[in-house]
């Protein structure tokens, strides 16, 4: 039964991956589809990640860039730490492996848009197939408070990104790796159906 699930599984993936190959991606959204952006919540140990195109110039990244917010009225938790970290492209164009040794440890200290993350050190190029630019939520220990009331309930205490509704032309889509979403519960990477607003800047 696991294998059938994750034969269906791959291939629908892989189904998606050629079907999206016939629409013509678009490098950016419009003005009106940025206006549309909202804020997206997560729990304990869950992964964010934005697919980065290979741009036309062969740069290195300077910085890592993440819109870092607070969450259905609860104020703060934008100031609570997360990690980040670039991942590989895989063989069904989703999250591979982590290119960073170690995850970077950030927390967000000023009120502007963009979170930076400086990795000039590393000296990394965006290979030919792409690169995954990857938010990480901590463990639950790492944080103060476990769930904290907003206005749609209760939700973790933990760091929300912003994100812009799904276009199915964009070629920037995201991915969100959670805890069982198996039978067998393994975790895995699944798409959503919106764009976590991360970037990259050279």
């Amino acid at each position: 039964m696991l294998l059938t699930f994750q034969t269906i599984f791959s291939q629908e993936k892989l189904d998606d991956v050629i079907v999206n190959s016939n629409f013509k991606s678009k490098q950016e959204l419009s003005f009106f589809e940025k206006l549309n952006s909202f804020e997206t919540n997560f729990s304990w140990n869950n992964k964010a990640a934005t697919y980065i195109p290979k741009g036309s110039e062969n740069k290195e990244i300077k910085k890592l860039l993440f819109s870092v917010s607070d969450c259905h009225g609860v104020k703060n938790l934008k100031y609570l730490p997360f990690k980040v970290n670039l991942y590989t492209v895989d063989s069904l164009k989703m999250p591979g492996k982590p290119i960073l040794e170690q995850d970077i440890l950030v927390k967000k200290d000023d009120n502007e848009y963009w979170t930076k993350v400086d990795i000039s050190k590393f000296k990394i190029t965006i290979p030919e197939e792409g690169i995954f630019i990857v938010f990480i939520i901590l463990e639950e220990k790492e944080y103060p408070t476990d769930f904290i009331y907003s206005k749609i309930g209760l939700i973790s205490a933990v760091p929300a990104l912003k994100a812009y509704k799904y276009s199915k032309t964009y070629i920037r889509k995201s991915y969100r790796y959670s805890q069982y979403h198996t039978p067998d519960k393994r975790d895995m990477w699944l798409p959503t159906k919106y764009h976590y607003i991360m970037d990259v800047e050279y």
